[in-house]
């Protein structure tokens, strides 16, 4: 939920930089994609899935906050193979974001870390808005 928590963070207050990594950004849409039919209409028939929860959910959704971190300090990085949070997931956050940087790795959820991409890509973003970056 890190990522969740940060691109949420970065519409409610100043932060200098913001890197979303495997991002979820909306979780009622999430739950619809994993959720077996007989699960999504029980959730429905019972109120737990509906209009109303997705009206809770824009609450606290980094879809519902404008980022005041600037256009080029917004960066994200997701996996192209991910079954937990989707692509469809960061494509969603990178046009609501203005469509920042991004990089796509061929993997999925956890394997980022073993990733000859992404670190140098963070690495990179984080340099250049003049922090340091820590020996792999």
């Amino acid at each position: 939920m890190g990522s969740y928590v940060s691109a949420l963070l970065s519409g409610l207050e100043d932060v200098e930089i913001v890197i979303a990594g495997i991002p979820v950004c909306d979780i009622p849409d999430l739950f619809v994609h994993h959720a077996p039919l007989d699960q999504r209409q029980e959730a429905e028939e019972n109120g737990v899935l509906g209009v109303r929860t997705r009206e809770l959910f824009e609450l606290v959704s980094p879809l519902s906050v404008t980022p005041h971190t600037t256009l080029e300090n917004r960066f994200i990085f997701a996996g192209s193979d991910d079954k937990v949070s989707t692509p469809e997931q960061a494509e969603r956050l990178w046009e609501h974001w203005g469509q920042p940087g991004i990089r796509w790795f061929a993997g999925g959820h956890v394997s980022f870390f073993w990733s000859s991409e992404v670190a140098p890509f963070v690495d990179h973003r984080l340099h250049k808005a003049g922090f340091a970056v820590l020996d792999h």
